[in-house]
């Protein structure tokens, strides 16, 4: 028998080779669908006040998308072209961020909406949080519109955050005239 091989060409052990090969596993992004990802939506308030026409309270609304997995991943997320509009989060394509009002009344169902898009592919660590927030004000008069705000008349909406094709799960939002 010869001599033992010189320490720095010696193979590395099996145990850890396994654990490089772990740890590369975990370092690199692993392609999932958005429904993998955990989406909510948060009210600030659930009732807000219209008043004069400068409108009245807002309410903040936060969609809130999180990696429950222990390693990075990747959402695809479509696009271009991007398609968008006031219908459920599961007929969008190329869309981020969603919240639409609907509103519970009698009268036009659909309230405002808004939309992120324009991104394709979406990178998350492990564990991370995307957070996305909407101010929604109540207004007397539809022309009462503020910058930034999404104007509201005076009634029930239900608040629907999204991001890519899943939604959270709905909120229930009282306008007071």
């Amino acid at each position: 028998m010869g001599s033992p091989a010189p320490r720095s060409f010696r193979r590395p052990s099996a145990a850890l080779a396994a654990g490089l090969a772990l740890a590369a596993c975990h370092s690199s992004p692993v392609a999932v669908e958005a429904s993998a990802l955990e989406v909510q939506a948060t009210l600030s308030t659930t009732r807000i006040a219209a008043t004069g026409l400068a409108g009245g309270d807002i309410a903040l609304v936060t969609v809130s998308v999180t990696n429950p997995q222990d390693r990075p991943v990747v959402i695809e997320l479509g696009g271009p072209p991007y398609k968008s509009g006031q219908f459920p989060a599961a007929e969008t394509e190329g869309i981020g961020f969603g919240l639409r009002l609907v509103s519970v009344d009698s009268g036009p169902p659909r309230g405002p909406s808004e939309w992120t898009w324009g991104q394709p592919r979406v990178s998350f660590g492990a564990r991370q949080t995307l957070r996305y927030t909407v101010t929604i004000g109540a207004a007397n008069d539809p022309a009462a519109r503020r910058s930034g705000v999404l104007s509201v008349m005076p009634g029930r909406y239900r608040v629907v955050g999204s991001f890519g094709k899943q939604e959270a799960a709905p909120l229930e939002l009282r306008v007071d005239p």
